[in-house]
Order: structure tokens, then C-alpha cells, then sequence
């Protein structure tokens, strides 16, 4: 595995802190779908550090304590971000994510923008938006100024 991204490697990747590395690469695997490609353990056989694949999509998962700004909370105390994941069955994934005992906040629901979209919560409290592409409409349909072509 390389991170070059001139091969290919994703050049934005979340990073999510879990106070349980392992259990979070089992939840996000069974509820969620990743597959995990790498894990590293210290001494003790505590997971540290993690990264897991959805597709072309790449996270990465570490404790707490290894983030910059650890201990600073966001006022209110809520989450900071939202991870958004495309897959091409949205309904699909929201059935498989509630069978597996995954925290769905919201229905799937068609958006303006072209999409379909529900929102989960991880065990570690974090938003996640899982997308389905419905259709090409521009921005301006919808509201927005600009352009997310890539």
C-alpha cells in the first residue's frame, strides 16, 4: 500500500477518533460496509490506528488522543462533521445499516441537488450521510452559486 496520490491514492481523507479502534473497524464493517486494508497494534495489542475502504473512498480511524486539538471540544459539545459516502443503493444500504443494529437518524429522502440521502450515526457519534447520484441537475436549479463538476 502506498499513499501516493499519484497512483491513485485518495487526496482527501477523513480521519475519525474512536475510543475503541477495534470495535469501531468491526461496526463500520458489518453495519456500514467498509473493508478494512490497514491496522496497526502497540505492544499491548490495542488497535491505534486503522484504515478501512468504501469503494474508491478511504478513512482512517485513531483514538482521541492522537488528534491535534484532542482537548478542545466544539461549543455545544456536538459533532464537528459529517462524512458523505456515495453507494448505489441508498434504500439498500439504510435496510442493511438498521438490520445490523445501525443508529439511521433520518428516512432516505430525494434531495433538489439530484440525490438520495439518509444520515446515521456511528457509535463514536459520528454523522454520517450515505448518497445515491439520482440525476444530473445544476446548480442553479437548486439554488446554489457555482460549480462541483470535477
Amino acid at each position: 500500500m502506498s499513499y501516493n496520490v499519484k497512483r491513485g491514492f485518495p487526496v482527501v481523507v477523513p480521519v475519525l477518533a474512536y475510543d475503541d479502534v477495534g470495535a469501531a473497524l468491526e461496526w463500520l464493517g458489518r453495519v456500514f460496509g467498509f473493508a478494512e486494508t490497514l491496522r496497526y497494534s502497540d505492544e499491548g495489542g490495542v488497535i491505534r490506528w486503522a484504515e478501512m475502504r468504501y469503494g474508491r473512498g478511504y478513512l482512517m480511524l485513531t483514538e482521541p488522543a492522537d488528534l491535534p486539538f484532542a482537548d478542545q471540544q466544539p461549543a455545544g459539545g456536538g459533532p464537528r462533521a459529517r462524512t458523505v459516502v456515495f453507494t448505489d443503493d441508498v434504500d439498500a444500504h439504510r435496510r442493511r445499516t438498521m438490520a445490523e443494529g445501525g443508529l439511521p437518524v433520518t428516512e432516505a429522502a430525494d434531495k433538489p441537488e439530484g440525490l438520495r440521502e439518509y444520515d446515521a450515526l456511528d457509535p463514536g457519534g459520528h454523522v454520517w450521510t450515505f448518497s445515491q447520484h439520482l440525476a444530473d441537475v445544476a446548480p442553479a436549479a437548486w439554488g446554489a452559486v457555482g460549480s462541483s463538476d470535477l
